[in-house]
């Protein structure tokens, strides 16, 4: 009997140790991803930047502390975050040396990967009612600029290059304006299609089951981010999913070209401009394609696919010198084509060995590897969660839905 207690007690403070680990790492995410956070947000003030900066440390220190005094396994899914960071420390650039808060990505990662299955399905379903709350209050933020009686905000200068663009500030969530013509739901993101990406994801991660309130929430946040990743990530994600089903596929294209007929139909200049305009090809690309700007271009296909440093690139942060925006080009130009392929190649294989053989699962990685055109990085704590965390929440659901019914 007393053996029986003392293993009870190991059990609980397991537990528990594995929920502090759970919440720091959820906290530390969210921080990381918050628009005030960032180091050249116009949000916050220097001493607010510092203090979040400083709380995600420490959630991160005190994770990895918890992990010390529990059960975990080591695996070839480390390799990534360590090698992500011998490369960024060999192949630093001069203009952007690597600085300590790098290694705390670094462990961060690890504490990631090494969640078991059922606490990485338990920080999705954190991270996934946290979005879902984000959604819902910025819904009614962004109704209530537009009724009579506003709820308090306060207008400040958006932190990129476009003198015209704003944030509305309500302090719960931002709304991103040019010029007060053109209006789009942000979250806490920095960027309106930062949020339309996650919701699309998560949405994704759910079959797209708009049976659910939370996911109707989620949608209708999609929808007034005017993110063109938000539509796209959808409709890819529609087409693997029924990659079989010709009728289906047919459908989802008469739709869109009726949704496209309807919109220029319609005329609204902030459609035409958000969406149509980014649609049309001009001088044989599409307008969408935008993600570094013309001299970003010119130096990726000339200088760079041309140049002797197109295996391992100039060095992190060379890119930023160059141009601004947010590209794989952006990823090459730093780390190289063998960089950007031994990376991502990692990420996704730590994807797979993790859906295994549920065919079910790669509609969704799918979804997630139209990021790597769109994003410059896409390995961070956000999207293992994702990845790692929403593999077990399809899973779960799928084996509700189809099997124990």
């Amino acid at each position: 009997m007393y053996n029986n207690i003392i293993i009870g007690r190991k059990m609980n403070v397991n537990i528990s140790l594995e929920k502090i680990i759970v919440f720091c790492i959820f906290f530390a995410t969210i921080i990381l991803g918050m628009a005030p956070s960032h180091a050249d947000s116009t949000l916050s003030s220097p001493i607010i930047k510092f203090i979040l900066l400083q709380t995600t440390r420490v959630m991160i220190c005190i994770s990895t502390f918890c992990f010390l005094f529990s059960k975990f396994n080591l695996s070839f899914k480390l390799l990534l975050p360590f090698s992500f960071y011998i490369i960024s420390l060999i192949n630093a650039s001069e203009i952007n040396p690597v600085y300590p808060i790098g290694i705390l990505h670094c462990i961060m990662f690890c504490n990631i990967l090494a969640l078991n299955r059922k606490n990485l399905y338990f920080i999705f379903c954190l991270y996934r009612n946290y979005i879902v709350l984000m959604s819902a209050l910025g819904i009614v933020a962004f109704l209530s600029f537009f009724l009579p009686i506003h709820l308090p905000y306060r207008i400040v200068e958006f932190y990129g290059t476009n003198k015209m663009a704003n944030y509305i500030d309500f302090g719960f969530c931002y709304i991103y304006t040019i010029n007060f013509f053109i209006f789009r739901l942000c979250g806490l993101f920095s960027e309106p299609g930062s949020f339309g990406t996650v919701i699309a994801l998560f949405l994704c991660a759910d079959e797209l089951d708009f049976k659910k309130l939370s996911n109707k929430i989620l949608l209708l946040a999609g929808f007034l981010t005017f993110s063109i990743s938000f539509y796209i990530i959808m409709f890819i994600y529609y087409l693997a999913k029924n990659i079989y089903n010709i009728k289906r596929i047919i459908g989802l294209f008469i739709i869109f070209i009726i949704c496209i007929i309807f919109f220029k139909c319609l005329d609204n200049p902030m459609i035409n401009r958000l969406i149509l305009l980014r649609l049309d090809f001009e001088n044989g690309k599409i307008n969408a394609d935008n993600r570094i700007g013309e001299e970003g271009n010119r130096f990726f296909y000339n200088k760079f696919l041309e140049g002797d440093n197109i295996f391992c690139g100039y060095g992190g942060g060379y890119a930023t010198k160059i141009t601004i925006g947010s590209s794989f080009k952006m990823f090459m130009i730093d780390y190289g084509i063998f960089g950007f392929f031994f990376l991502n190649g990692l990420f996704f294989t730590i994807g797979f060995k993790q859906a295994g053989k549920n065919y079910y699962v790669y509609p969704f990685l799918v979804c997630l590897a139209s990021l790597l055109y769109k994003s410059t990085l896409i390995i961070g704590s956000s999207n293992l969660i994702i990845l790692l965390g929403g593999i077990e929440y399809i899973k779960k659901n799928y084996n509700f839905r189809y099997i124990e019914k």
